[in-house]
Parts: structure tokens; sequence; C-alpha cells
């Protein structure tokens, strides 16, 4: 499969996608995700009907419905904030509701 940010990895971002997932194979870098495939699956589709509405002679529509299953948990595709984290995000002036230091109503 094609490395995650293959484009930037120095292992693979002066190649073409078939050396950049052999090389991401030999190297053992991580590659994308479902989500991510999935995405650019929707992308793929969204274009192609909006093509298909604009012009008469557009084949029909090969990704239509395309999608692969994700068989990923909700709980370990992305790891909570922690406790230090959440307080850093909480005190800052957008959620203690103020405009600056000064008017600060929680202190």
């Amino acid at each position: 499969m094609l490395p995650a940010n293959w484009r930037k990895m120095p292992e693979t971002r002066n190649g073409d996608l078939r050396s950049a997932v052999e090389r991401g194979q030999k190297c053992n870098l991580k590659t994308i995700t479902i989500a991510t495939i999935n995405k650019a699956l929707g992308r793929l589709n969204a274009f192609w009907e909006w093509a298909s509405g604009e012009y008469d002679d557009v084949p029909v529509n090969i990704v239509a419905g395309l999608k692969l299953d994700d068989t990923t948990s909700a709980r370990h595709k992305r790891q909570p904030f922690s406790t230090e984290q959440l307080q850093a995000l909480f005190s800052s002036p957008v959620y203690a509701g103020c405009y600056s230091e000064k008017r600060r109503s929680v202190h």
C-alpha cells in the first residue's frame, strides 16, 4: 500500500507511486489509512457525478458505491487527549469567556 505522506518522506518523495510503494514496503513505513482511501474515492465519485451531469459523453461512474470496509474500532483510531492537554485547552481565553487577560472572568 501507499505510504502515508509519501510526497514528504525523504525515502519516497523523489519518485512515482510505484516506487513509493516499493520503498515504503522496503523501509517498513506506515501506510495510508482506509479512511484516507475512502475519502479519495468519495471525492473521485463526486467529481464523476458532477462531470456526468455536465457532459454527455462521460462513461459510466466506475467508482459509484466503491468503499473499503474499515475494521478498526473507533477506540483505536485516535488517542484521547491527556488531562494536561484538556486543562490547557479549556483554560484558554476562548473557553474561559474573555477576549484578553484583563477581562478574564475565571482566575
